[in-house]
């Protein structure tokens, strides 16, 4: 969405804007339940307006790396609810096909890189791609794609650790909630619908996110256990995302959920192929560690030379 304003000469501006619309009625279906209560769509849109309003902190140098609402709007004669955010001109850092659901880097993304850095790489689309927007898979040098990661990825880490600087987890960390912004020249976070306002304790006793990004502590919450601490989850989430990132495929799958989890529970951290930086699998073995006591914090990994 387009809006008009006047700069300091009174010259007539445009700025674009996401929009996010809901439609209210639909939003009352169930989503889960919460301590005995019904959650429902409607429940999470004003949980994320609460949590954005929280870390619309502009006087923070990292809350940039955090979406930001602008505006809500609502017309009774049209029952949609609107929020008004910043808009991410080049999507997710990367994009699935809706077909086999694989990832696949997008040429947006690697187009504005190649022109920041100079680079010259012939582009191979997928054969199933009609539109040209899916770059073929495991066809960019790994060193082009950890190029694009250094700089992404420590955009996002210190995105993160703005969020938990407001006592806040984000919950839901995936690639499909990390956009990137080519005006401003860096990534964003976004969708914080399930996230949560931590209480005293720091500790919530529910599970959340997708579950091929979940953390193995996540699977203890509906045990005896009870309590786990939500921040560590989000360090080893986005390290889900940076293996993806480079290998283009999640690091646990499996068409059962039930296998799926034993394997993010137990089975040992390997890699498809030789990803040809040793910072990188530092990184992402410190980011990815199972334990959420050893798991290092964001200014841990933030010192590794792979972001530096």
């Amino acid at each position: 969405v387009l809006r008009y304003y006047y700069d300091e000469d009174k010259q007539i501006k445009t700025k674009q804007y996401a929009l996010k619309r809901t439609h209210i009625m639909t939003q009352y279906k169930r989503r889960y339940f919460k301590n005995e209560k019904m959650i429902t769509y409607l429940d999470e849109v004003f949980n994320e307006i609460s949590i954005l309003d929280t870390l619309n902190d502009n006087s923070e140098e990292n809350s940039k790396f955090v979406i930001k609402l602008h505006e809500v709007l609502y017309n009774a004669e049209f029952p949609y609810l609107y929020l008004v955010t910043d808009f991410c001109d080049l999507g997710p850092i990367m994009q699935r096909d809706h077909i086999n659901y694989n990832h696949f880097h997008s040429d947006k993304i690697i187009k504005f890189f190649m022109q920041r850095f100079g680079s010259k790489i012939e582009l191979q689309y997928d054969e199933l791609d009609r539109d040209n927007t899916l770059i073929k898979k495991l066809s960019l040098p790994l060193s082009f794609k950890h190029t694009i990661s250094k700089k992404i990825f420590k955009d996002l880490l210190l995105g993160i650790k703005y969020i938990h600087s407001k006592n806040i987890s984000h919950r839901d960390i995936k690639i499909e909630n990390l956009l990137y912004d080519s005006i401003n020249d860096k990534a964003t976070i976004i969708d914080f619908s399930i996230s949560s306002h931590l209480p005293s304790n720091k500790m919530i006793n529910e599970p959340g996110g997708s579950l091929h990004y979940q953390s193995p502590e996540m699977f203890s919450t509906e045990s005896t256990k009870g309590y786990y601490n939500p921040l560590p989850s989000d360090i080893y989430s986005l390290g889900v995302c940076m293996y993806i990132f480079i290998y283009e495929e999640f690091p646990y799958d499996d068409e059962c959920e039930l296998a799926l989890q034993m394997k993010i529970l137990k089975r040992e951290l390997k890699f498809p192929f030789d990803s040809q930086d040793k910072d990188y699998d530092e990184v992402l073995a410190a980011m990815m560690e199972k334990d959420p006591q050893k798991r290092e914090s964001i200014d841990e990994i933030l010192t590794y030379k792979y972001f530096n």
